[in-house]
């Protein structure tokens, strides 16, 4: 982070202000923004990668209830005794 800007930064008589001060609080501010952007990119990345995770998750969750559901089916229709028959 920069240090703090000059007083001049803070100095809002537009009329009275000089070329030099508004360019140096122009320059501040976009300093800032910049420093912002910065922060909001890394955060943004940060989520993206957490999302990922989350997806992943929710993929592993939907293929397990996937598969308990196929389990319970093939056991009401009796088709566990079938393909126990098949293999043994």
């Amino acid at each position: 982070m920069p240090e703090s800007p000059p007083e001049e930064y803070f100095a809002r008589q537009e009329d009275h202000a000089s070329v030099e001060a508004r360019v140096l609080r122009l320059e501040w501010t976009v300093n800032l923004q910049a420093e912002a952007i910065h922060r909001l990119e890394a955060s943004a990345s940060s989520i993206a990668s957490d999302i990922r995770v989350i997806q992943d998750t929710l993929k592993q969750i939907k293929y397990v209830s996937m598969g308990a559901g196929l389990i319970v089916a093939s056991s009401e229709l009796g088709l566990s005794a079938v393909i126990k028959g098949l293999l043994l």
